[in-house]
Parts: C-alpha cells; sequence; structure tokens
C-alpha cells in the first residue's frame, strides 16, 4: 500500500470545500448534521407545516372551501380576538424582548452535551420567562406613566375654580333606585353617567334594555327607553318627564353584533383595530327628544412605550325598525359615526359634554406620582409619591365629574365638565390633599389643569379622611347601616374668598354585603372644611336652598353663601 505525506492526510481533513455534485447531495442529505443542528420545537413545527401542506396538496377543492370559511369566521368574530391582537400590540417589544431571550437560552442549550448544564439552563430560562410575565408589565406601565408625565399637556393654575349645579344623589344610589324600584325584572339599566342637556341642566341619564340575566331577552331585543334624572335635585321624582321613548339595536345589555363595544370595534378600520378599544358608553340628547349613544374609544399610542389616550367617539343613531339588512351591516362593519378628538368642536352637542372615560382620566392622573422625579414611585422608595386615594366603603371611586368654572382663572375659559382627582400621600395612614387635577371631560381641550397644594403649602385634608370625621360629628347616628359616600369638592365665594369643602352624601345600604345603597327619598348631605375639618349637617329643608347649605342652626350661622354664578349661560 502506498504511503501518504502525512501533510496530505492533514489538508484532506481540514477540507470542508464542496468540489462537486455529489459531495452537494451528500450533504444536502445529511439528516444527522441537520437533527444536531434544530431542537425538538423546530421538528415540531416543521412537521405540522408538512402535514398541512400535504392535506392541502392532496384536498385542492376542500382546502379552498375551508381556507375561505376561515377567513370568513376571522372577519365576523374579528371583535372576539381584538383583545388578543391589542394585547399583543400593547406588549409587542416585551414580547419580542422575551421570544430573543427564548432564542438565544436554546441556542445555547443545545450545545450542552450533560444533563446538568442542559437542566439549569432550562430552569434559568423558565426563571427570565416567568418574571418576564409577572415584572414585565408593571415595568411597563411604570414606564409609560413617566413618559406620559413628561409629554402631557399640563398647566398649574394658581387658584380653585369654583363648583356649580352641584349634584346631591350619589352615582350608585341613582341606579339601585331605578333598577330595583322602577324596572320589572326583565329590564336592566346601564351605568348613569352625568350628562349636559340642551337647556344647560346636569342630568344623570342611563338606557333601559333587556336584563343581563336573561340571555333570549338580549338576544331579540332593543334598547328601548332612556331615564335622564335632574342631578341636583334633593327629592327624586320618577314622573313621564324623565322617561324618553328611544330604539337602539345597539347596547351594553345586548349581545353578539348588537353588544356596543362589539359594534364599536368592527367599525374601526384596519389600522384603527390595532390601536383602538371601545371603553364607555354614554346616551347624550344632540336635540329635544333626539337622544343619541356615545361609545368612547381609547388610543393607544407608541410603540415603544404604549399609553391610553382618548381615541375620540362612535355616535350610534337610533332605528325605526329592525331589517335583515341592518344585521347584515352591523354585523359585518359594525354601526356609528367615528368622531376624531380635533373634530368633536365642530359638534355643539358634543363640545361640552361628558365624553372622557375614567380609565383615560385616571392613567393621567396616575402619571402625576411623578411629580417629584423618575425615582419617586419605585418600590421600596416612594419619597415625594402620591396615589389616587382608594375608598373602600365607597362604591363610587374618583374620578368625581362636577362642573367647574374657571373664570377669571384662566382665559376666555368659563365653566365646563371635568374629571377631579385628590391626590394624597402614598402611605395609607397619609390623608392630607397633596395635589388638584382638573380634566376637561370632553376631550376638546387635552390641557390638564393642576394645583400643588403641598407646594402651596394650603394645609388641606384630603377626601380619604372626610368619613370617619363625618362620623365623629354625630356619635350617636347608626354608622354600621349608613357611610358618607362620593365625597367630592364643594368651592365657593364666601366674604369675597374661595373656600373649599367636601360634600358628602350619606348612604344607607340595603343589602348585607353594602355593595347597594342608597341616599334616601331626600338624602342628607355633609359640608367638611378641608381646612378646619369642621363638619356642618345641611338641613333637609335647606336642600333645594344651596344658598342655605352652611347654614346649621337659626342662631348660630356662618357667612351664608352669595348667588352663586348661574352655570345656565356658560353650558348651553
Amino acid at each position: 500500500m502506498e504511503e501518504q505525506d502525512p501533510k496530505e492526510i492533514l489538508r484532506n481533513l481540514n477540507d470542508t470545500e464542496i468540489n462537486s455534485v455529489e459531495e452537494f447531495e451528500a450533504v444536502e442529505n445529511n439528516e444527522d448534521v441537520e437533527n444536531e443542528n434544530h431542537g425538538k420545537l423546530y421538528w415540531i413545527s416543521k412537521n405540522i407545516r408538512k402535514g398541512i401542506a400535504n392535506w392541502f396538496s392532496n384536498h385542492k377543492v376542500f382546502g379552498i372551501i375551508l381556507l375561505i370559511i376561515i377567513l370568513a369566521l376571522v372577519f365576523f368574530l374579528r371583535a372576539y380576538i381584538h383583545p388578543i391582537t391589542l394585547g399583543i400590540r400593547k406588549y409587542f417589544v416585551l414580547i419580542l424582548l422575551l421570544w430573543l431571550i427564548i432564542w438565544f437560552f436554546r441556542r445555547r442549550i443545545r450545545k450542552k452535551e450533560k444533563f446538568f448544564p442542559r437542566l439549569f439552563g432550562n430552569i434559568i430560562l423558565i426563571g427570565v420567562l416567568v418574571a418576564g410575565y409577572f415584572f414585565g408589565p408593571p415595568v411597563y406601565r411604570y414606564l409609560g406613566l413617566y413618559y406620559h408625565y413628561q409629554t402631557i399637556n399640563k398647566k398649574e393654575i394658581s387658584m380653585l375654580p369654583l363648583t356649580e349645579q352641584e349634584r346631591i344623589q350619589p352615582l350608585n344610589s341613582i341606579k339601585t333606585l331605578v333598577n330595583q324600584e322602577r324596572l320589572p325584572d326583565v329590564q336592566e339599566a346601564t351605568l348613569p353617567h352625568i350628562v349636559i342637556r340642551k337647556d344647560g341642566r346636569l342630568d344623570f341619564s342611563m338606557c333601559v334594555g333587556p336584563s343581563t340575566s336573561y340571555l333570549y331577552q338580549q338576544l331579540t331585543e332593543n334598547m328601548t327607553e332612556i331615564i335622564s334624572i335632574p342631578a341636583n335635585e334633593p327629592a327624586l321624582g320618577f314622573g313621564k318627564e324623565v322617561y324618553h321613548p328611544v330604539k337602539f339595536d345597539v347596547g351594553e345589555n345586548l349581545v353578539l353584533s348588537s353588544y356596543a363595544f362589539t359594534t364599536a370595534i368592527k367599525r374601526l378600520n384596519f389600522i384603527q383595530f390595532f390601536n383602538y378599544e371601545a371603553d364607555e358608553v354614554k346616551f347624550i340628547e344632540r336635540a329635544e327628544n333626539d337622544w343619541i349613544q356615545v361609545i368612547t374609544l381609547i388610543k393607544w399610542e407608541g410603540w415603544l412605550v404604549p399609553r391610553p389616550v382618548f381615541g375620540g367617539v362612535i355616535i350610534v343613531d337610533q332605528i325605526e325598525k329592525n331589517t335583515f339588512g341592518n344585521f347584515i351591516k352591523r354585523a359585518s362593519f359594525g354601526k356609528g359615526e367615528f368622531i376624531k378628538p380635533d373634530k368633536i368642536k365642530n359638534y355643539d352637542y358634543l363640545n361640552k359634554q361628558n365624553l372622557l372615560s375614567d380609565r383615560i382620566a385616571t392613567f393621567s392622573a396616575e402619571s402625576f406620582r411623578f411629580q417629584n422625579g423618575f425615582m419617586a414611585p419605585m418600590p421600596g422608595y416612594h419619597k415625594g409619591d402620591i396615589r389616587v386615594p382608594y375608598l373602600e366603603e365607597d362604591q363610587n371611586q374618583q374620578p368625581f365629574v362636577a362642573y367647574f368654572n374657571f373664570n377669571g382663572i384662566i382665559g376666555n375659559k368659563n365653566g365646563e365638565l371635568c374629571h377631579y382627582f385628590g391626590l394624597e400621600p402614598f402611605q395609607d395612614d397619609k390623608s392630607a390633599l397633596n395635589t388638584s387635577i382638573f380634566i376637561p371631560s370632553s376631550g376638546v381641550d387635552d390641557t390638564l389643569y393642576y394645583i400643588n397644594h403641598a407646594e402651596n403649602r394650603d394645609g388641606y385634608n384630603g377626601s380619604s379622611s372626610i368619613a370617619s370625621k363625618v362620623k365623629e360629628s354625630k356619635k350617636n347616628y347608626d354608622w354600621t347601616a349608613n357611610h358618607p359616600a362620593e365625597t367630592r369638592p364643594y368651592i365657593k365665594m364666601i366674604d369675597g374668598k374661595r373656600k373649599f369643602f367636601w360634600l358628602s352624601t350619606v348612604i344607607t345600604k340595603v343589602d348585607a354585603e353594602g355593595k347597594e345603597f342608597i341616599g334616601g327619598t331626600v338624602p342628607e348631605l355633609t359640608l367638611t372644611d378641608a381646612l378646619t375639618s369642621e363638619v356642618f349637617w345641611v338641613e333637609r329643608d335647606n336642600l333645594k336652598d344651596e344658598s342655605l347649605w352652611l347654614k346649621k342652626t337659626e342662631n348660630e350661622i356662618l357667612p351664608v353663601l352669595p348667588q352663586v354664578i348661574d352655570s345656565s349661560s356658560t353650558s348651553k
């Protein structure tokens, strides 16, 4: 046998170049090499794809029909997959980051030959994924709040705006009274919302439809009646003047294509589908006896740090009768007129309405946690951190929608509805009022107005401390069945000065769990001085005359309130 030069042997061993067709085919068909470069997940997905491709090649006609059916189902049921697509859009960067981590770890783990290094690598990978799942969204929200605070259009004001058209009954009391005492068991009213009527009056408006406990009625009936009750009347009257017959084939109490949020999502175009979501439904008077349904939209802005902002509204008109054509149109493309935020000012009936949703307003208010820097809300730090107070026994949390008059404070700005927040220190046992925030409810003015009470050293008490002070003022009251609720701002001119009170309504619990309550036929009100904590109980006989609300007895009177500014001229 001919001996080979050792250098030639070494050169042949290092020669990886493909020099012929035969060598190329040998490398391509070398499954052992391919198996070493891919993991089990790769082969599972490859076999699934290969099986589907083979099936379609053997059943072309049936495959095309099946594909058309799948696409049709995706089109008609797109509103139900919308939460998934929106979730992916909101956390796209986080999902991408986790996918890259999985790819990197799996690539490194496959190169390990021993069992324990593979096991240790998989444990680390699982730990990273679990941490990303639980801590990723909070970090996302933290960064989103910070960026929102830095970019939001905010303006500090020097004086508190006066409140007008004070509502007496709490929101949950209206809901309970209507559902329990005014409707049959097969009907149910939507959540009441504060709206402005055509004559400038503030009302609680809600729409009556089938009960959500009965599926058959939800499938076959419409939203049939609007109840609009004056918000500033001490005694609730349910005469015929508060009932307004309507016919909406879309509503919160209906299902499938008639469900308000489903209809709104189907109304969006392809780009909007990945950036918008429906949030609240309100019923507003466009003209006399002409009621419309208004669906508020949230727009998720930004990809790296998404945050919710006001996205406009969808206006839904009434129908004359139910038709098959109307059903097909609604099921296919949704229903309503989409109005962008910058176009709302062109519609008189929307211009000063309550359109902003609580979720959008709350996100803006919570962004003020960064008022004292990026580190302020950091867990374990919280220096200078503030919060939106949560009152466990109260059924209607902040924000409170109230009518504020900015006359003399902001240029030509007069009265309008605002979402109000009274922020307090982060610690639960601290209840001083730190910052007051006023967010115009119409969405037309995107400016957030605020006062930093802590910086001004105003010394006001926050709303979370008021319930205990009201209870202390009447120790012989039955506080086991009653509770001061919806503590909201009450700001008036007294002796030429702006005086800040907290207005509370004493409610009565009507169920054992305390989830439902009423304010009574003629409720009791208290006014608590935000500076001195002195509590004044409003005499029931004085409820109709607001100028007498601070009158305690015939012989002991605080400075009586002067005539408040008439808001009807500013709200029309």
